[in-house]
């Protein structure tokens, strides 16, 4: 299913959903004005959901190991040391 999205009226962009997530995409007519949010200004990628802050968008690359919340986990050797 997509969804057109539109601001005063206009055509901006399409609203679809990609796995598990949405995706929200502006048309390649969409002008800098026609933002839908201040934080997703009009630009040609695709707009994709986000891991929690301080991490990468769609990375998977990362060796580090964190916690449920996002935050390096402690060395517990090194806590002990200190």
């Amino acid at each position: 299913m997509r969804l057109d999205v539109q601001v005063l009226g206009k055509n901006v962009a399409t609203l679809f959903r990609e796995r598990d997530d949405y995706v929200l995409k502006y048309n390649r007519d969409a002008n800098a004005a026609d933002f839908v949010s201040l934080t997703m200004p009009v630009r040609e990628e695709a707009w994709h959901p986000c891991a929690p802050p301080r991490r990468a968008c769609n990375s998977r690359d990362s060796n580090r190991r964190s916690s449920p919340r996002g935050f390096p986990r402690r060395n517990r050797r090194n806590a002990r040391a200190r």
